[in-house]
């Protein structure tokens, strides 16, 4: 988890500089691979507690939920990895793309491919499955309340993207590179942080109480 938080925040670091071409498949890298580790484990808790409420009818079913604990972690992330490995072997990004600002002012920033478009679509997907996973064990037990800040923070991500998502796509082409990256920070830090808050914070305080 804490991982995820370095991945998240370090595309930021990534996207401040004047892009080139390395910094722009490191931020490519940072974003995806971020998303992947911190909601891929926070929906496998979300499921540990559904199937911590569920009655299982067979030996079977329980050595699959088992494995699925285990190795789900790796599965999203290895998807997300094969994803984006093609478009760094065979298609690296290079700023090539010219764009202009309101004030008819050029600057240069990453075109976005279609396998990166494809991962952010995978993305969103796969955070409307957590919402739903959420809505499923929204009144079974658990420690902490994990399960309702886990909820929560599915919820604030799908919100937040989906807004700048619709909003980026009309001022896409009037927006300068201050703007595009400020966006950006706003979006890192409107879903990241609170994330960050919700998972360590109750279970600082009950420890300290």
């Amino acid at each position: 988890m804490v991982i995820s938080f370095v991945y998240y925040f370090s595309q930021i670091l990534a996207s401040y500089p004047e892009p080139v071409n390395h910094l722009c498949i490191v931020r490519l890298w940072f974003r995806h691979i971020g998303f992947g580790l911190a909601y891929t484990s926070l929906l496998l808790k979300t499921w540990r507690y559904l199937s911590g409420v569920t009655v299982y009818h067979s030996l079977q079913a329980l050595r699959f939920i088992i494995a699925f604990r285990r190795y789900g972690l790796s599965l999203p992330s290895g998807i997300t990895f094969l994803f984006i490995m093609p478009m760094t072997l065979l298609a690296f990004p290079e700023v090539d793309l010219t764009c202009f600002d309101h004030f008819k002012s050029s600057f240069r920033m990453t075109p976005r491919y279609v396998i990166d478009w494809t991962c952010s679509k995978f993305e969103v997907m796969f955070l409307f499955w957590g919402i739903r996973l959420c809505y499923n064990v929204r009144k079974a037990p658990s420690a902490f309340n994990e399960s309702k800040f886990i909820s929560w923070s599915i919820y604030n991500m799908t919100v937040v993207t989906l807004f700048l998502k619709i909003t980026s796509l009309f001022i896409i082409n009037v927006a300068g590179p201050d703007m595009l990256y400020l966006m950006e920070f706003f979006r890192v830090q409107l879903t990241v942080t609170p994330l960050l808050g919700m998972v360590f914070v109750p279970k600082v305080t009950i420890l300290f109480e």
